[in-house]
């Protein structure tokens, strides 16, 4: 007699099935007993549980990044390095807002060096209207921008030049304000 053990998807479902033989009066196979779980939930709350997971794990890496002992540009160009590589994008950048909240200051850049002058404390400024951050800033929230949209446009402050393919920026806030821009 035999038993079989499966798992199978079905209109978009997950189950797992169980089939059992059973004898007859002469120890012959009578018949066959089953029985199918519905397992869709289990498998979305797995897959839920193993991106959060990799996301604590990135966020718990940038947590150590800020804990260290690192000057803010090296802290914030390391995060930026950390957020290429989680995403698999060509480049990253973290710019803050000056005081005034009228400028941003590029902080950290992964993926291109930054405009020349970018060194020591001359940090190279624009103008938010001129740039993507500006409009994540403006926005409050964040933007996805394709090809047609960013063509020729300011990413950030010291970062003219670079051309681009898409813009995806983040604002970063302290609580309600809006301090930065990841992009």
């Amino acid at each position: 007699f035999g038993r079989a053990a499966f798992e199978f998807d079905r209109e978009g479902r997950s189950f797992a099935a169980s089939i059992e033989s059973l004898p007859g009066p002469d120890g012959r196979p009578a018949g066959v007993v089953g029985v199918a779980v519905d397992t869709t939930a289990r498998k979305v709350a797995e897959r839920t549980l193993q991106e959060r997971q990799l996301q604590l794990q990135f966020l718990l890496s940038i947590a150590r990044l800020a804990l260290g002992q690192a000057e803010t540009r090296v802290l914030l160009t390391d995060i930026a390095d950390r957020i290429r590589a989680e995403f698999g994008v060509p480049l990253a950048a973290i710019g803050l807002l000056d005081r005034r909240g009228s400028r941003t200051v590029l902080a950290g850049v992964s993926g291109v060096e930054p405009s020349p002058g970018a060194g020591g404390d001359a940090r190279p400024r624009a103008s938010l209207d001129e740039t993507l951050a500006g409009e994540v800033v403006r926005a409050g929230r964040a933007i996805v921008r394709g090809k047609d949209e960013v063509g020729g446009r300011i990413v950030d402050a010291g970062l003219q030049g670079f051309d681009l393919r898409s813009y995806a920026g983040v604002p970063l806030r302290a609580g309600s304000e809006v301090i930065g821009v990841i992009g």
